[in-house]
């Protein structure tokens, strides 16, 4: 296995920027599984790829695992050109910005030999295609899980193998699918459960540039008025 952990000697430098990130940083590092909902902007998937890489220098996992449900516009990801990296691309590409902006030393290696199919500490699988995997000693992150099927998710959270970890992340107010979200009936079937992670941000925790509030605030009373 090709992995650059003993090459990476600065240490990991970042800090939650809300209330919010602290109690999922925290929650991440206590529990085997975090669902964590919210708007965009709140940090949900950076804090949770800060946590992983951390994780990952400090040897508590061998290897991070990304995986996002393929939504696109309704068609099967298959009839993309290229290779399963070159079709995964565009829906991973949030992630790997998430990442890059670590500047981490080598970092922009690992995602090199991941996409080139290299075996190294990032592993990208679609949900797809993780039926019969078991995952031992990873860290894996689950973005834009609110694209779930209940029985999508229900698979996905089953794939968790011996000193693994497992993040879920999603915004069940923007759901691209049709029917129920498996994110969001997690969320209510674990809400009690003393195991899993549950952290829910607000407009108020968005990190992103000002006017990103404001349009989710806009969009807000837009769909409690057609309610």
């Amino acid at each position: 296995m090709r992995t650059y952990r003993n090459s990476i000697s600065d240490q990991l430098d970042w800090s939650p920027k809300s209330r919010n990130q602290i109690h999922l940083r925290d929650t991440i590092r206590k529990k085997r599984i975090t669902l964590v909902t919210g708007p965009a902007g709140t940090g949900k998937t950076f804090v949770t790829v800060c946590v992983a890489f951390e994780e990952l220098l400090s040897a508590r996992a061998n290897g991070i695992v990304i995986s996002r449900p393929l939504v696109p516009a309704g068609r099967n990801f298959g009839y993309l050109p290229g290779t399963l990296p070159d079709k995964l691309a565009p829906f991973m590409d949030p992630i790997f910005d998430c990442i890059i902006d670590l500047n981490l030393p080598y970092v922009q290696q690992m995602l090199d030999d991941m996409r080139e199919e290299k075996t190294g500490d990032i592993e990208c699988v679609p949900l797809e295609l993780m039926r019969g995997r078991t995952f031992t000693e990873k860290f894996i992150i689950i973005d834009e899980a609110q694209n779930t099927t209940p029985k999508q998710i229900e698979m996905a959270m089953t794939r968790l193998g011996r000193d693994s970890r497992m993040v879920l992340c999603g915004d069940v107010t923007q759901s691209d699918m049709q029917g129920t979200s498996g994110l969001a009936v997690a969320l209510g079937l674990f809400r009690l459960e003393d195991e899993f992670g549950i952290i829910t941000f607000t407009p108020e925790d968005i990190q992103r540039e000002g006017i990103t509030r404001r349009v989710i605030e806009k969009f807000d009373e837009f769909h409690r008025r057609k309610k």
